[in-house]
């Protein structure tokens, strides 16, 4: 599977870069298309928790006319479509929806922050040989309460790798995926750095508990 992240991770301004200055749509919109590079299924998830309703990519592209094999919003018209599914009435305030926008660019940000720094090291692993009985065990370790640490059910490491359901094998790109989809703002980059390098070790990632609410980024 190709990495989705293989772009270049361009420095984006903070948000709160005019002092004093509230956040306005535009601003927000912005950033979260810079971040999420147009990604249909980022916009997916974006317009789920905006509507309360479970969306799936597939109600996106039907919803927005967008052809159904579309992969990324195309550049010139991704301010628009989203204003214009903020705004379906005209009582609609989407103004309302900046803090919800403004979630989703801080969770954008740590995963590429993520990504820059266990990329290296999940294709080291990768070379090692480290099986994917490793990897599901790192992802029990790192899934939210109250799943943590116990045991996954059949064929969920293959969904959340984006694998064929009986595969055993894995790609770095899998792995670096499924984090990136899966990162919450405040996940720790170094316990969840610490966790990749045990993997196939005696230590074990049960181990680093990568979301432990004791541990900051």
């Amino acid at each position: 599977m190709e990495d989705e992240r293989v772009r270049p991770f361009l420095q984006v301004e903070k948000s709160d870069q005019f002092l004093g200055e509230p956040i306005n749509l535009l601003q927000s919109i912005s950033v979260f298309f810079h971040l999420s590079q147009g990604r249909i299924e980022e916009l997916t998830g974006l317009w789920s928790e905006m509507s309360g309703t479970p969306i799936t990519m597939e109600m996106t592209c039907k919803w927005r006319d967008f052809d159904p094999e579309m992969k990324e919003i195309p550049y010139d018209s991704r301010t628009k479509n989203l204003i214009d599914g903020l705004t379906k009435t005209p009582e609609d305030n989407p103004d309302r929806f900046i803090s919800i926008i403004e979630l989703h660019n801080a969770r954008l940000k740590k995963a590429h922050l993520l990504h820059e720094a266990t990329s290296g090291i999940i294709q080291q692993k990768w070379v090692e040989g480290t099986d994917l009985e490793d990897i599901g065990k790192f992802l029990e370790s790192w899934a939210p309460e109250p799943y943590r640490n116990k045991n996954m059910p059949k064929g969920m490491i293959q969904a959340l790798l984006g694998i064929a359901p009986n595969s055993q094998v894995w790609a770095p790109a899998d792995l670096s995926n499924c984090i990136f989809r899966n990162t919450e703002a405040a996940d720790s980059i170094g316990v969840l750095v610490r966790a990749l390098k045990s993997l196939g070790t005696t230590e074990g990632p049960t181990s680093q508990d990568p979301r432990s609410k004791n541990n900051t980024s």
